[in-house]
């Protein structure tokens, strides 16, 4: 309910009130109700002051989120290569090497650089493989087939990846066993 002056005329009173504090045993409290026409201030708090006050916890609560953010950041990189095997690691290198390429045929695969394109699908294809490479596991399985469907992919992107997949292959029988 907003508080209003008695002694106030008829005409229309613009009434600013801040938030409304509730204090056991007081009830609300509304700090720095001020009138449109007078400027007068009715309130128990120095404006000034409960503005410094909330913004201090607003400060705490943020850097408190910040923090938070952080240390659960931190713990969940550590059971991640503890017991998910670097699926979230995985996952975060693949989305960013996948909008690199996005972004870098977006940037670079127009007309005006034509005779640069066989550059791009060199640096598509050596970003893919390292990616294939740092992931290891299923992704090396995955690369293999890349590179058998080769005819749907560009010449010059197979033939500068599969010297690197077919290097991924190759290990002794004591490594196997």
């Amino acid at each position: 309910m907003l508080w209003k002056p008695t002694s106030a005329p008829r005409i229309a009173v613009q009434i600013r009130l801040h938030k409304p504090i509730w204090k056991p045993g007081i009830g609300f409290r509304n700090y720095a109700a001020t009138t449109g026409n007078s400027g007068q201030t009715h309130g128990t708090v120095d404006t000034a002051k409960t503005v410094r006050v909330l913004r201090a916890k607003e400060h705490r609560l943020r850097n408190s989120i910040l923090f938070g953010f952080a240390a659960a950041t931190v713990v969940s990189y550590y059971l991640d290569g503890k017991y998910n095997g670097r699926a979230i690691r995985r996952t975060l290198r693949t989305a960013w090497v996948g909008a690199l390429l996005a972004a870098d045929y977006k940037w670079n695969f127009t007309p005006e650089k034509a005779e640069q394109i066989e550059d791009l699908h060199k640096r598509v294809a050596k970003r893919v493989l390292d990616l294939i490479r740092s992931n290891g596991g299923l992704y090396i399985k995955l690369g293999i087939c890349w590179m058998r469907g080769s005819k749907l992919i560009v010449r010059t992107s197979v033939s500068y990846a599969s010297c690197g997949i077919t290097a991924c292959l190759w290990r002794s029988l004591f490594h196997i066993v």
